[in-house]
């Protein structure tokens, strides 16, 4: 790879980095941050737990995360450092996966160019990121989504290097803290696990001792969630009478429309070009040996993560879970269907015009996408992080029997807002400790 090459991508990279920095140290709690602060204050960290897990959500493992979070105790100052340490959690388990993806797949790429794919990789994620608010600058979203999502890399790269003649006891230990953070992962991975077997059986007329392990394993742990916590009630509540029959049924309903408008077609041709170019032709997967098999194998992918459409809610950040896994998809599709027309297009440019082709595939989509949102934010962040500095410097200073009126939030960008409080707020108070906090009326 030409180092000029690396250079601008680097340079790319540096580009993105430059305003998602800033934004994080404009970034302030949203509204469930105080809700999760006071909760765990006024019951006490293991109380918070029993509450958690009885009245709300079966994430057991991400309500240690929250119950410990920095606004419980007061320091803003961490607040701002969860976006940039989530961005190396993120980059950490991406180049992890990869390259355990590239071992599997037997490609001769060495370290440093599976790293410039990983920067590759999450400078498009990060620019076709449905909400970067809620997925890097707002801590409930950060345990939510992200950890799950970077934990379920470090998975599959396990499951990816494994000789799948051993017990799978680390793998299991792994799913069961993923069903911790995430009930929706939970019921996704254990889909994944059984469509393996099925593409196993109808390959070879037999059954993975391994992966049906990981499929009991994975079922067992969703079933504890689902019967032994009440509080997944409150997260199931989309599924009528928390039905399971409901539950495996819904996500198939209007599943395609969300996935593909969910991923963007800059993504794709991006990568296309990335996996193709870079990371050659000449390896044949044993199984899929031909377009039909490899052609199955696309459509039982793709019914692996249909649940994730409807199953993590309208929020922003689920669908992008169904990215990483059409990533995966797509690796293995392109790096299985040898000497079509697309690689013999590919194939026919020379290294440089891929490169200027990369590089300029980038730079538009920066341009359209989050990073040229998160520039146009960089004025506004600044005035947001005032107005939220002003508003904390009012409450530190009142008593606890005022009334304090404070500025609702005039400026909120679309980058790093999430939510603001309500007016009158009974928990912000507490939060607070003073009598009541009302928003000024505007004259």
């Amino acid at each position: 790879m030409d180092s000029r090459f690396k250079i601008w991508l680097l340079a790319c990279f540096a580009l993105l980095l430059i305003p998602f920095l800033y934004l994080s140290f404009c970034s302030f709690p949203a509204a469930d941050d105080f809700s999760y602060a006071i909760n765990t204050t006024q019951r006490g960290f293991w109380g918070a737990q029993k509450y958690y897990w009885n009245e709300i959500n079966s994430r057991f493992f991400a309500t240690l995360f929250l119950t410990t979070s920095p606004v419980i105790f007061k320091r803003f100052d961490l607040y701002h450092l969860l976006a940039p340490a989530s961005l190396m959690l993120l980059i950490g388990s991406t180049y992890i996966f990869l390259n355990s993806l590239t071992h599997f797949l037997k490609l001769k790429i060495d370290k440093g160019l599976c790293f410039i794919f990983t920067l590759i990789f999450i400078m498009c994620f990060i620019n076709e990121n449905y909400s970067l608010a809620q997925f890097f600058y707002w801590y409930p979203g950060i345990v939510n989504y992200l950890f799950p999502t970077c934990l379920t890399l470090v998975l599959l790269s396990y499951v990816l290097r494994s000789t799948k003649k051993n017990l799978p006891v680390l793998e299991i230990l792994m799913i069961f803290f993923i069903g911790g953070l995430s009930e929706t992962f939970s019921f996704v991975l254990g889909v994944l696990w059984f469509l393996i077997l099925c593409y196993n059986y109808f390959e070879d007329k037999t059954i993975s001792r391994y992966f049906l392990i990981l499929f009991l394993g994975n079922i067992s742990c969703f079933l504890f969630l689902y019967f032994f916590s009440s509080g997944i009630g409150v997260r199931l509540g989309r599924f009528p009478e928390r039905s399971l029959k409901r539950t495996l049924t819904k996500p198939f309903e209007s599943s395609f429309k969300n996935i593909f408008r969910s991923i963007k077609p800059s993504f794709f041709s991006l990568w296309i070009f990335v996996v193709f170019y870079y990371g050659g032709l000449q390896f044949k997967f044993k199984r899929l040996s031909n377009r039909f098999s490899a052609g199955f194998f696309f459509i039982l992918c793709i019914s692996a993560y249909i649940p994730v459409a409807y199953g993590t809610g309208r929020g922003g950040p689920g669908r992008l879970h169904a990215v990483i896994y059409f990533f995966v998809l797509i690796g293995l599709l392109l790096l299985t269907t040898k000497n079509n027309k697309l690689s013999k297009f590919v194939k026919s440019l020379s290294e440089k015009k891929v490169n200027f082709l990369i590089v300029s595939m980038l730079i538009i989509g920066f341009i359209f996408g989050n990073v040229g949102r998160m520039f146009f934010d960089l004025s506004p962040a600044s005035s947001y992080a005032r107005e939220h500095s002003l508003r904390i410097e009012t409450l530190k200073n009142s008593s606890p029997n005022d009334i304090v009126l404070i500025e609702p939030i005039e400026l909120k960008p679309r980058s790093i807002f999430f939510a603001d409080i309500r007016s009158s707020s009974p928990t912000y108070a507490k939060y607070w400790n003073v009598l009541e906090i009302k928003f000024k009326q505007k004259e």
